[in-house]
């Protein structure tokens, strides 16, 4: 970016530059053009093909003042612009790139820090479901319901059964990975602990 902004000064300074040189060609052919000019040796004819023959050169000059100016400031503009969402879309890359790394640092901390204690999953919910499953098989086994209540209770009883099983095996799975991590903390800790005391045997060693 610190190039993009002297490249952005270097063209404002060579647009001024061109149109200082262009207005002095303009004011340097002026000058020639009316000292050429002889109003008392032609006719009048002969004496403005002079004048416009001598209004060529500073013309051109303008031009050329004129189109510096106008290529150096376009020119600046557009490395303006650029340099303008070059820095927006690195800060944004930045920022996302720094939520990125907080939420992986979250996730890690969460997983490789493990509370201390027993492993303790909640299965108050699996357990409500059990007990009304167990409720709705006894209100199926009652002969007062219809038949037509009697199978609903029945198939919501299954329902309720298969989503407890259900609800258990992905305990069992998380309760797994969970003492798998543990252990393997475990084992970084120890493999950590002899890296130190080696350290240290060699520094006493020294």
């Amino acid at each position: 970016r610190d190039t993009a902004r002297y490249l952005i000064g270097l063209l404002v300074f060579l647009g001024l530059l061109g149109t200082f040189w262009g207005l002095l060609g303009t004011i340097g052919s002026i000058g020639n053009t009316i000292q050429t000019l002889d109003p008392s040796g032609g006719d009048t004819a002969s004496v403005l093909d002079a004048l416009k023959a001598g209004l060529a050169a500073p013309l051109q000059g303008m031009g050329t003042a004129f189109s510096s100016s106008l290529f150096g400031l376009s020119g600046s503009l557009v490395l303006g612009f650029l340099d303008l969402q070059i820095g927006r879309a690195q800060n944004r890359f930045y920022t996302e790139f720094e939520n990125w790394l907080s939420s992986i640092t979250d996730v890690g901390s969460d997983i490789l820090i493990p509370p201390p204690g027993p492993l303790a999953i909640p299965a108050a919910g699996s357990d409500e479901l059990r007990v009304l499953s167990d409720k709705l098989s006894r209100l199926v086994q009652d002969q007062s319901a219809s038949p037509r209540t009697s199978a609903a209770m029945a198939s919501l009883a299954e329902s309720i059964q298969g989503l407890v099983q259900h609800m258990r095996s992905e305990q069992q799975m998380l309760r797994d990975f969970v003492e798998t991590q543990a252990g393997e903390q475990r084992e970084l800790r120890g493999v950590l602990d002899r890296l130190s005391k080696s350290i240290g045997t060699g520094r006493d060693g020294r």
